[in-house]
């Protein structure tokens, strides 16, 4: 379980460690997790009985830079990822003798060994390669991105905040963190009836669980007049589409109310 503003009304379960929140404004629910932090002076999140901040999470947007997650520090995926390449241990750097020859004559004019060629791999890598650092994270490189730091990441809980592209189901495998995918529209994600139980709604400074989908499954089996499969697919078209999100809408007012 997750509960936010160490409230225990404030609860969601993770059945996975995916959870979708709907909310109307997404910025507006991260400045009260913020205003919460700062006014109360406690973390927002608990997990497993450990408390997390806000500043602790990771928030991804759609004006996050690559940048900020990969760098030339040797501390870094990308830096490592240099220093432990084959070609970089025989590069002209560490196998050159001309620059032998530099050191030893200055060397021999000096009468004592006082020039030393030595290699500063951090120095060197900021020196020789440089990174676009206006590149911002998107459809195209986001799972490229995820293989490389999700898998070791040391945070618990990460972010993403209305990335419309993101598919739920490829983040299931990096279980080591709890994704938060902040949105203002839930159906933008799922499409299945069994899905639902990954949402909840976050309304006055609440956030409602969907703890079981039965209920819903019953009211839009009322409305079909017929029996639903958890499988089945809540919508097959733009239509059927809008008529099911302003069901859901009247049924999410019901929850908040």
């Amino acid at each position: 379980m997750l509960k936010f503003f160490n409230n225990l009304n404030n609860t969601v379960q993770l059945k996975t460690n995916v959870k979708i929140i709907e909310t109307e404004n997404t910025d507006l629910f991260l400045s009260h997790l913020f205003n919460y932090e700062y006014e109360s002076e406690s973390k927002a999140f608990e997990l497993m009985s450990r408390k997390i901040s806000l500043k602790d999470s990771v928030l991804i947007t759609n004006l996050t830079k690559f940048s900020e997650f990969l760098s030339l520090s040797t501390k870094n995926w990308l830096g490592d990822s240099i220093i432990n390449d084959e070609y970089w241990s025989e590069s002209i750097f560490f196998r050159n003798e001309k620059i032998d020859g530099i050191v030893d004559k200055i060397n021999q004019k000096l009468g004592f060994e006082f020039l030393n060629y030595e290699i500063d791999n951090v120095k060197l890598i900021k020196a020789i390669f440089n990174i676009e650092n206006d590149i911002l994270i998107n459809e195209e490189n986001f799972e490229n991105l995820a293989e490389i730091i999700f898998s070791t990441m040391k945070q618990t809980i990460v972010i993403l905040k209305d990335l419309d592209y993101i598919k739920f189901e490829k983040l299931f495998k990096y279980n080591n963190i709890i994704f938060l995918i902040l949105t203002n529209d839930f159906t933008k994600y799922i499409s299945k009836f069994s899905e639902l139980e990954l949402v909840a709604f976050y309304s006055q400074k609440t956030v409602i669980d969907v703890i079981d989908n039965l209920p819903i499954i019953r009211y839009f089996e009322n409305l079909k007049n017929r029996p639903i499969d958890e499988d089945e697919l809540i919508y097959t078209s733009e239509e059927e589409k809008m008529a099911a999100k302003m069901h859901f809408y009247k049924i999410k007012s019901s929850f908040l109310n």
